[in-house]
């Protein structure tokens, strides 16, 4: 493009030199008027040469185009004759540089401004002589110059819009670029979030299986010299908690969706096998009018009791739970307690970020407390 630009103005350069030397030939004017002449071509020179190395500014150099102008007009009217034709090419030169360099708004006016200029002379030449020849003559200068214009004026406007175009087409790649990086770093989210998603399970199933699973062999090794009977049972039925808990962790290791039906009657499975295991007293009930809440919603609920069932044993060694789910018009309400140990700081760990992360996620608040035992209330809002 640089170099393009350097070609047009150095042609347009020697051009006016040219054309300036082969008029002044024509001219065979006197030494004041040589001088003269000389002196105007000169800034015009100086204008051009100002106009091309110096200005950057668009409208700057539309006002020195105009100053470009009025010089020729002065340079056209010290000639001997009526009409110089090589003087007038000089606006012709005019018009090319003004649409190459200016808007086609601009250099559009500058055109119209140089047109009315060159027509002053054939003017004059028909107010001194109007005749057949000097008008077809100055009719043809006119649709000459006329075409000119139009000629530039639409390759400028092709230009111009082929450069929107350009631009445009720039500006869609780079957001079709923007918007791959945006797919791919929300794959990259959605595979963290997974990957939570299955650690959380993992910790909430092997937790709870597994302290089931600790709980029940304690009871048979009691039992192991007592009631052999009753040792048999709990070790078959160690075994099948561990078949289950091992289903369950190939089961998030696939990272397959939750696809059983959670529910009242899933939570209510899950607290019957928890006293089945463990032998712990667990109240459950539900207050106000069940409403039918999204799968999402019973899932937290669902893992949320899960985990406190397992922090009660584990941690709070506790011997008895209360389970409370209450229905209101906005929110549904679950409340635990149990009367284990407690502690004065709750430390959180994998066990309560996940709790944390799921009533979150389905824009919930959860509350904990640890004095006389253990507290959880969550709260969600019912959509």
């Amino acid at each position: 493009m640089v170099k393009q630009k350097n070609i047009f103005f150095v042609s347009l350069f020697f051009l006016n030199i040219t054309l300036f030397i082969l008029a002044l030939n024509l001219e065979n004017a006197s030494i004041n008027r040589h001088r003269l002449l000389v002196l105007l071509f000169l800034i015009h020179l100086g204008l051009f040469l100002f106009r091309v190395y110096r200005l950057k500014k668009e409208k700057y150099y539309g006002l020195f185009l105009l100053l470009s102008l009025g010089v020729i007009s002065l340079l056209e009217w010290q000639s001997k004759f009526v009409v110089n034709y090589f003087f007038h090419f000089f606006y012709v030169f005019v018009i090319l540089e003004g649409a190459y360099a200016l808007s086609l708004k601009k250099s559009t006016a500058v055109s119209t401004l140089a047109l009315l200029l060159s027509m002053t002379k054939y003017v004059y030449l028909l107010s001194v002589e109007f005749n057949l020849r000097n008008t077809i003559e100055s009719v043809f200068f006119f649709l000459i110059n006329g075409l000119i214009i139009v000629s530039t004026a639409f390759t400028k406007y092709y230009v111009e819009e082929k450069k929107k175009t350009q631009e445009l087409y720039e500006k869609l790649l780079t957001t079709h670029e923007q918007l791959q990086e945006y797919t791919i770093k929300a794959k990259e989210l959605s595979i963290v979030k997974e990957r939570n998603r299955i650690a959380r399970d993992l910790h909430d199933t092997l937790g709870h299986s597994i302290t089931g699973l600790i709980m029940q062999l304690e009871l048979a090794e009691n039992y192991m010299e007592q009631d052999k009977e009753k040792t048999k049972v709990l070790i078959n039925q160690s075994k099948d908690n561990a078949r289950d808990s091992l289903r369950q962790v190939r089961m998030a290791i696939n990272a397959l969706k939750e696809k059983e039906e959670f529910g009242v009657n899933s939570i209510k499975s899950l607290i019957k096998d928890f006293i089945e295991k463990t032998h712990i007293h667990i109240d459950f009930g539900i207050l106000g009018d069940e409403k039918s809440l999204s799968p999402q919603i019973y899932i937290v609920i669902y893992r949320t009791i899960q985990e406190a069932l397992t922090n009660s044993i584990r941690h709070g060694k506790a011997s008895r739970i209360n389970i409370k789910i209450t229905f209101s018009e906005k929110n549904v309400f679950l409340y635990i307690e149990d009367n284990g140990m407690g502690c004065n700081t709750i430390i959180v760990g994998n066990g309560l970020r996940g709790m944390k992360e799921r009533v979150k996620s389905v824009k919930g608040e959860l509350f904990i407390r640890g004095n006389s035992g253990f507290r959880i209330k969550v709260s969600i809002p019912i959509e």
